[in-house]
């Protein structure tokens, strides 16, 4: 049984291209390990990688214990030597390429050359006929002389043979070779064996490894092995952070490419995934254009809508995000060309194009900077029936920078998402899409972009029917420019420009300035500008100039009665919004040396936090509530930094992104009182994204429920975050169902989550709500009820208790320690909760985590 292991191993097996081929998988090892790549994190992976080939070849398929592999060595050497003369034919020819994991033909050109290795090797051994299928005669003396010597082997030889050689046959058969192609009948042929073999090894000879277990079961279900996986996925995480791809877009399946016709624009040819729980099919279109590309003079402008191209577009491959400095910097100079900057293109995702399903359109976050559409990939989400749309749009000064001019009117980018939005109204029938059934979803800053258009009067009506906002919504300060022109001449100084120069000189520096100087030059002006305060930054949304988008703030449009008045809404928070925000001012505060000067602790640290968040104190009463509220008082009084954190994560996360979401599910919910619904996600898994795009070494605190980790639950991503374990797929399961229920017919719900309450209850005013100006007629007293989101399911009542929610926790844990009675901060409904907060059941690889927090309270 070892010998015909070792020859599927190591003679292979082309079958897919979703690396369950061992053989096709060791060879794209060997390629990487060969690759001359200068970049410190896959000269890791080289180095986890570089164990034998061979003894993990014979480890993992070693399920049968059974004789020894002389005759099989013998084989390999021919299979070098079969793999050696393909590989040089090929380069003489001018075909081979360098290996690319994320280039699909670079993929297929490997599955060919091993295909064509295994031909060589039975023509070498003699068992083939000049048009490349099997000598069925001889298959049987060759296979019991070099591959099945044991005894209970013999019996079963011929009707293994007869069955696997029809089944090769059948394989061709439906994928027809073009003509001078090699011949996967032995690949086929291999690999059947192999099962069958594997499968009949009687009990005494079976290894009792879980691997071993897991492998029989998987080939008794026809389900694919993934030998060398790991290695291939590590490989891929160090490239798609490098470059933000995968290598799932080459997943294919036995059924031809789906295509989609497009009436008036052509014909699109897309590819396979599947999805994570049930393996059901999912068609992709990965790089779907909507807009012209937005180079040279049309920069900073209004996108251009595609054209019609001839013939059939292949959008199997995912297309090129919107440059930033941190990625673009990695790319040699000679290839950073203008068109970088071609990135405005969609991802849709659909199980069945004649259906007719509710849309969701995903605008993603990134802090206007970053991200991309390959972030979020489709696995958890078309597990129902929804279709899934991802648009790509302009980033950073590419999509934000205004000079108020004609030339560089700003909001560039929210144009792209107006126009993405038109887009799938006139298309998405195609897909399987109902224009009619829209929702609306964004995170972060994606929320941001979603929740301000429904105050801006360039939103159609008809462009959505619902709306999911996580973690940001249209009144946080940070959200906008407010001195485009003054932002825009700083970023034209730092690329060498006079900051003085007349207007439209600046505008053509800037229309002419190549990408890397440009985004360079905007990452200087925001991080060397972050310390006077957030508000003081360019690359955001623009109030009042020539796009016409946002003629005034969401909020002044909101206080004149103004605004999109009846659209179901789910929005809400996680639980540690302000961890994110408090890692940059903890960075702040540590390169102006005032992290440690006890006296600048005591009197001004809430001041300088809200002068870096954009917030800015005009009743003298925040922060003397901050104090009360959130921080411990002999903490503050005395200048611990350390026993202050609970409460400065509360305070970052209120001034953030919480009180804009209250303000906003308050607004909604005056409207739409029955279909307003509201949660804090306070669930903590085995991952969490602190620290995958900041460096978090230096801060005395960990993340908690950060920032984005709600995400985890909707999109499997990052790579190392892709696998579930079973408590967290419980959570991801739980929150698909919710988010698209609501997507289908505007109801969040789950078999096993209590009634979701709609958020319109009036609440009495407690002591926290004085400090919130609520006197405005556009906005009634509701506080809850909202969702906690978590392991357990819980209603809270006052959505107040999440600005404290920190600073709570820990004062409970000090009235633990003392045993005397505490006031809180405001008059909550949910004790309970915080009680269940500061007594989570962590993964045991986060109770150290847990542990040091806990010290610094």
């Amino acid at each position: 049984m070892l010998k015909l292991a070792l020859f599927v191993c190591f003679i292979g097996l082309a079958v897919s291209y979703d690396f369950k081929d061992p053989f096709y998988n060791e060879v794209l090892l060997e390629d990487m390990l060969d690759e001359s790549v200068d970049n410190v994190m896959l000269s890791r992976f080289r180095r986890s990688a570089s164990d034998s080939l061979d003894e993990k070849c014979k480890r993992r398929y070693k399920c049968c214990n059974d004789v020894n592999t002389e005759n099989l060595d013998k084989i390999k050497e021919v299979k070098k030597q079969c793999f050696t003369e393909v590989r040089n034919k090929n380069k003489a020819d001018k075909t081979y390429e360098p290996v690319d994991m994320f280039s699909c033909e670079r993929l297929n050109n490997t599955k060919t050359e091993v295909i064509c290795a295994m031909e060589c090797v039975a023509r070498k051994k003699e068992i083939l006929n000049e048009d490349g299928t099997l000598m069925e005669e001889k298959l049987l003396e060759f296979t019991r002389t070099n591959f099945a010597a044991d005894e209970w082997q013999q019996p079963l030889l011929a009707g293994f043979i007869e069955m696997c050689l029809k089944e090769a046959k059948e394989k061709v058969a439906k994928n027809p070779r073009e003509p001078g192609q090699c011949n996967a009948e032995t690949s086929n042929y291999g690999y059947c064996m192999w099962r069958q073999m594997a499968l009949a090894c009687p009990k005494d000879k079976q290894e009792s490894t879980k691997r071993c277990e897991r492998m029989r079961e998987k080939l008794a279900n026809n389900e694919p092995i993934h030998y060398y996986k790991a290695e291939l996925d590590d490989y891929a995480i160090v490239r798609i952070t490098q470059h933000g791809l995968s290598h799932k877009h080459c997943y294919s399946t036995d059924t031809p490419a789906p295509i989609v016709e497009l009436p008036g624009l052509g014909k699109l040819k897309g590819s396979y995934t599947k999805g994570a729980w049930t393996g059901v099919p999912i068609q992709q279109y990965l790089n779907v254009r909507y807009a012209e590309p937005p180079i040279g003079q049309n920069r900073f402008k209004a996108p251009i809508p595609v054209q019609p191209w001839d013939g059939v577009q292949d959008v199997s491959q995912r297309g090129r995000p919107s440059p930033n400095y941190n990625e673009i910097k990695k790319i040699p100079k000679e290839q950073q060309t203008a068109e970088l900057e071609d990135c405005i293109s969609l991802c849709v995702y659909t199980k069945d194009p004649t259906a007719k399903r509710p849309v969701a359109v995903y605008i993603h976050g990134g802090g206007f900077y970053s991200g991309s559409a390959a972030q979020h990939p489709p696995e958890y989400l078309l597990e129902k029936d929804i279709v899934l749309v991802v648009p790509q749009y302009r980033l950073g000064a590419l999509g934000f920078l205004s000079t108020m001019s004609e030339n560089i009117p700003g909001n560039a980018a929210i144009m792209d998402v107006l126009l993405a939005f038109q887009w799938v109204q006139q298309y998405i029938s195609h897909f399987g899409g109902d224009p009619e059934q829209v929702t609306a979803v964004g995170q972060s800053a994606g929320a941001g972009i979603l929740s301000s258009l429904l105050f801006s009067p360039a939103l159609k009506e008809s462009y959505f029917q619902r709306v999911i906002l996580q973690s940001s919504a249209a009144f946080g300060s940070w959200q906008f420019d407010h001195n485009g022109e003054r932002n825009a001449r700083d970023i034209a100084r730092r690329a060498g420009i006079d900051p003085k120069a007349p207007l439209d000189q600046i505008d053509q520096f800037l229309l002419e300035l190549d990408t890397y100087s440009l985004l360079k030059a905007y990452m200087q002006h925001y991080w060397q500008g972050l310390p006077k305060g957030i508000n003081n930054t360019g690359g955001r949304m623009t109030i009042g100039g020539p796009s016409k988008l946002f003629p005034a703030t969401p909020y002044q449009v909101m206080k004149a009665g103004g605004g999109r008045q009846n659209i179901p809404m789910l929005t809400g928070v996680v639980k540690d919004e302000g961890t994110f925000a408090l890692v940059d001012v903890f960075t702040i505060l540590t390169a102006m040396k005032l992290h440690d000067k006890k006296d600048f602790l005591r009197f001004d640290i809430i001041e300088e936090i809200q002068r870096i968040l954009g917030t800015v104190e005009v009743t003298c009463s925040v922060t003397p509530l901050a104090v009360k509220s959130m921080l411990d008082t002999e903490a503050a009084a005395n200048g611990d930094i350390a026993k202050m954190i609970p409460g400065l994560i509360d305070l970052c996360g209120m001034h953030l992104i919480k009180s804009s979401v209250l303000r906003l599910a308050q607004y909604n919910s005056r409207h739409t009182p029955e279909q307003t619904f509201v949660y804090s996600f306070d669930y903590r898994g085995e991952h969490t994204r602190f620290g995958y795009d900041q460096d978090v070494r230096h801060v005395p605190f960990d993340g908690g429920v950060h920032h984005t980790n709600d995400l985890l639950y909707l999109f499997p991503y990052p790579p190392n975050a892709a696998t579930l374990n079973e408590r967290d797929t419980i959570m991801a399961k739980r929150m698909v169902d919710l988010w698209t229920s609501f997507i289908i017919d505007g109801v969040p719900s789950s078999p096993d989550v209590p009634h979701w309450p709609a958020f319109n209850r009036k609440l009495r005013k407690t002591p926290l709500s004085h400090g919130l100006d609520t006197s405005d007629s556009c906005i009634p007293e509701i506080f809850g009820p909202y969702l906690h989101l978590n392991e357990t399911v819980t209603v809270g009542n006052n959505f107040l208790d999440e600005f404290t929610v920190n600073a709570d926790a820990a004062r409970q844990k000090r009235q633990q320690r003392t045993q005397k009675p505490t006031t809180p901060g405001n008059d909550s409904d949910t004790s309970a909760h915080r009680s269940s907060l500061s007594q989570q059941n962590l993964p045991p690889q986060q109770q150290q985590q847990q542990q040091q927090q806990q010290q610094l309270v």
